[in-house]
């Protein structure tokens, strides 16, 4: 599988991810590096002519301890764009929920992930019942939620559990155990 570095940006900062022995960036630290990921191969299946692969994200990270239905992965079934496209399901809602947009992104050459992530609590209803007054509410509430950062006393999400965390350790799982999702290197 040649030489992977996936660069991303996921709010105002840039990651640099990498792992399996790959080409690394050691100036940037580690986002997540704190558990192991699993050994178990992901479910891999055909859903209407398309390969889907499912991992439960405490398969991609053994640290991760809520919300643990598995990740939709759909690699493009026509000439790939290299272009990784990411849905987050919406309150209360899994990937599995979203199949057919999900396999509609892979259609068209997309790489597509659903991720599941803590998503039960709508954020509207913790603000306006926990914090009616609030002009920053949502916006802390959304970054523990994205980041893990303890930025809200309403919800309890730590990196590991995060959107960030839970991508990065998918990324670094598929890169290091599915040659199906590759991306070309440039």
């Amino acid at each position: 599988m040649g030489n992977l570095c996936l660069v991303l940006s996921i709010l105002s900062g840039t990651l640099i991810f990498s792992g399996c022995g790959k080409k690394s960036d050691t100036s940037t630290p580690a986002v997540v590096d704190s558990c192991a990921a699993g050994t178990i191969d992901p479910t891999i299946d055909t859903v209407n002519s398309l390969t889907r692969l499912q991992v439960t994200p405490s398969v991609a990270a053994s640290c991760v301890s809520v919300s643990n239905d598995p990740h939709q992965i759909y690699p493009p079934s026509t000439t790939a764009k290299n272009i990784l496209t990411v849905f987050f399901p919406g309150t209360g809602a899994i990937p599995s929920d979203y199949s057919f947009f999900l396999q509609r992104g892979a259609n068209r050459g997309y790489h597509v992930i659903g991720l599941s992530y803590p998503n039960t609590d709508a954020i509207g209803t913790l603000c306006s019942n926990n914090a009616p007054t609030s002009l920053t509410c949502f916006a802390e509430l959304r970054q523990e939620v994205i980041t893990g950062a303890d930025t809200s006393t309403l919800i309890n999400v730590d990196t590991n559990n995060s959107i960030q965390g839970r991508l990065l350790a998918l990324l670094k799982y598929l890169s290091c155990s599915v040659s199906i999702f590759e991306f070309k290197t440039y």
